[in-house]
């Protein structure tokens, strides 16, 4: 799916953006949601390193990157800004979190235990949160701006349960508390 995003990206803006994706999946060693939540920061530190070295070659500058991550990946994209920000005393310009809480909810211990780190606005210049899948608790997680489209009803109109279900796979997405989601 990154592939096909990044080729349409470059399709229409050919020679003015560089995307870079990341495949974060060797940092995780498990099915588990929470404890795949355990690699964010260990991703994000690893994503902070190879910009900060793109910077320190004068490649790029941290208010020029726009993050884009989705669930975990947000999270991922936070401790990145941080540790950039940390490194080189430069803000990333621009994070963007699409529903960044996760596919299910998460306590305040689970977030200090387990994921460690969230997106904070404090984490770029910019940080804005599309939440299209609102449960009960999010981990403390905070934009500059938030949108909650049609309320961030779950499911989205369009979007059922049976439908998710049929177009997932993985023990992952099997869970008890996934399917608690959406009823």
């Amino acid at each position: 799916i990154e592939t096909f995003f990044a080729l349409a990206y470059l399709f229409n803006y050919l020679d003015e953006y560089n995307i870079i994706t990341l495949d974060w999946a060797n940092l995780t060693y498990s099915y588990e949601y929470i404890y795949i939540a355990e690699g964010c920061k260990p991703a994000g530190l690893a994503l902070s390193y190879f910009l900060t070295k793109l910077v320190a070659l004068k490649l790029i500058m941290p208010s020029n990157i726009h993050m884009i991550g989705h669930n975990l990946g947000a999270h991922v994209l936070g401790a990145c800004g941080a540790n950039v920000y940390e490194l080189t005393g430069m803000k990333i310009g621009r994070i963007t979190g699409l529903n960044p809480k996760g596919p299910i909810s998460i306590s305040t211990w689970d977030v200090f235990i387990y994921l460690k780190k969230t997106l904070q606005k404090d984490d770029a210049d910019f940080v804005d949160l599309i939440h299209t899948a609102k449960t009960r608790i999010f981990p403390s997680t905070t934009g500059h701006v938030e949108f909650y489209p049609n309320g961030g009803k779950t499911p989205q109109p369009g979007c059922t349960f049976n439908y998710i279900i049929k177009n997932m796979t993985g023990p992952v997405n099997e869970t008890p508390e996934i399917k608690k989601v959406f009823e």
